[in-house]
């Protein structure tokens, strides 16, 4: 059996060296300049009337948010911007950001009675499903 050893060279060291850092030059140039867009976390209780979506959206008002809903799928946005004033600043960890989320539901949604309200950070839906789509009861008769 024949061991074949490779010596790198300062060359090929170099080389390498020169792709990884312009690399992670692109990588950090391109997280600077672009917007984060995170994926929105909810939670969806259903009850006898429908569903009820909550999600918390701190520092979006009202205005900022976008909802629609298209038979059984739910669609949230929102985009906020924070100031872009960097003068003065010892630490910054908020930055411009949006989110968008589609949730497909189960049932189909009566989008003419849906009710939205924010508090304190908290969107809160309700998304009534169509009369259609509810169970119904019936009795079993005996003969």
């Amino acid at each position: 059996m024949t061991y074949l050893t490779v010596k790198p060279t300062t060359r090929s060291i170099d080389t390498f060296d020169r792709f990884f850092n312009q690399m992670v030059k692109n990588t950090l140039a391109a997280t600077a300049n672009s917007r984060p867009t995170t994926q929105l976390a909810v939670d969806v209780q259903a009850n006898e009337d429908g569903y009820v979506l909550t999600a918390s959206v701190p520092g979006f008002t009202a205005e900022d948010i976008s909802i629609e809903i298209l038979e059984n799928v739910v669609s949230l946005s929102a985009s906020s911007d924070v100031e872009d004033d960097a003068e003065g600043y010892v630490l910054r960890e908020r930055s411009n950001g949006s989110f968008s989320r589609k949730l497909r539901l189960a049932k189909e949604i009566d989008s003419e009675n849906v009710e939205a309200s924010i508090e304190h950070g908290v969107l809160t839906l309700s998304l009534p499903v169509v009369e259609d789509a509810k169970p119904k009861t019936i009795a079993v008769k005996v003969k």
